[in-house]
């Protein structure tokens, strides 16, 4: 048997391993929970999606800390940016909610690489500040769009939709695949301490890079991840209801078991 024939039957054979996701339940899900603003779900394997609402504009939340980090460490994988350099925290740059810097004494100084990894694993409010303000807020607004992100910082307000989301994730997918810094980010972005949300809906034993986002006085939940399965798959799920993470976290789960079920193994005796 010929290389070609090998190789053309080798492809047939992958081709026919992947099916198109079952919409049904999910559809069923979303018909049920009327919080659900914006879902985009896409099998990189194959470019299978789902989109539900993709292009619906809504609050951003943390999510807008994922395209902010890639930004600076793909600036940094360039020699642009150097990640031992030390910023400062000023009191202008004081913010409440997550992280952890805000414990700390204005005045103190943290490497770019840490300000990076509290931005992800604490989801650090003051950290996200400090970084945007150190590359330009108009420059990280024009990296966002040629991403392919469309809404951004509309009327002042920090917006997005889950469409502008899985192209920042699938950016950063391919980013991590070809640069060290990108792996360090991975990581940063499979530590964080908030896993009540797209995390809790799948297997334990699936690593997950993902990015939160919550304001829990608008009962805004969002969550945009990579799902590393045998498939790795693009997920994001953008909420407004005040059971947001409970809602997020069933639909994960839903949308991983059709994901399973499409990329199961056909078997075949085309090699028989």
């Amino acid at each position: 048997m010929s290389f070609v024939l090998l190789a053309a039957i080798f492809t047939s054979s992958a081709s026919a391993a992947t099916k198109h996701i079952n919409e049904k339940s999910i559809k069923s899900y979303i018909q049920k929970h009327k919080g659900i603003v914006g879902v985009y779900y896409e099998n990189t394997t194959n470019n299978d999606s789902f989109q539900y609402q993709a292009t619906k504009v809504t609050r951003a939340a943390s999510t807008i800390k994922l395209p902010l980090v890639t930004y600076v460490m793909e600036q940094a994988s360039k020699g642009k940016v150097d990640l031992n350099k030390k910023l400062t925290y000023h009191s202008y740059e004081y913010n409440e909610g997550s992280g952890i810097i805000q414990y700390d004494k204005v005045g103190t100084k943290y490497t770019i690489r840490t300000l990076v990894k509290y931005a992800v694993v604490y989801s650090d409010n003051i950290a996200f500040v400090m970084l945007r303000n150190y590359v330009g807020k108009s420059n990280f607004i024009a990296y966002c769009k040629s991403l392919g992100g469309k809404h951004l910082y509309e009327n002042g307000v920090n917006v997005t939709t889950a469409k502008d989301m899985e192209a920042y994730m699938k950016y950063f997918q391919k980013f991590s695949q070809s640069h060290n810094l990108g792996k360090e980010l991975e990581g940063y972005l499979t530590k964080t301490i908030y896993n009540d949300y797209i995390p809790k809906g799948i297997p334990k034993n699936v690593t997950i890079a993902h990015k939160v986002g919550m304001i829990p006085e608008s009962n805004i939940y969002n969550d945009v991840a990579i799902v590393k399965d045998k498939h790795p798959y693009i997920l994001v799920i953008l909420t407004k209801d005040k059971k947001g993470p409970t809602i997020i976290s069933g639909l994960s789960e839903i949308i991983h078991q059709e994901h399973i079920k499409a990329n199961k193994e056909i078997k075949t005796s085309a090699l028989k």
